[in-house]
């Protein structure tokens, strides 16, 4: 794990923190694609100690998704990875 980075978050402990993040949000910036039948949800969630990325899809009604969270500070260094892997994630 890169350094500065944190432990992928799981869903149902993942459901405070964001919530968290979304109180203290500076920016929210929030969009949609549809990817092989598939919409998937995208946040960009600013905040002045934390920046989280999201993608959140749901297929057969469950629900399926992807949280990335970096130190802010840290995460113009990471940036381009750490987008990389929200944009990439996919339903097999």
């Amino acid at each position: 794990m890169a350094r500065g980075m944190t432990k992928p978050c799981l869903w149902g402990g993942c459901r405070l923190v964001q919530q968290d993040a979304f109180s203290g949000a500076s920016e929210i910036t929030k969009t949609q694609k549809d990817v092989d039948g598939y919409t998937f949800f995208s946040y960009d969630i600013d905040s002045p100690e934390v920046r989280y990325l999201s993608s959140i899809v749901v297929r057969d009604g469950k629900v399926f998704a992807l949280f990335v969270k970096s130190p802010t500070k840290n995460f113009n260094s990471s940036e381009e990875k750490l987008r990389h892997m929200i944009d990439t994630f996919r339903l097999l």
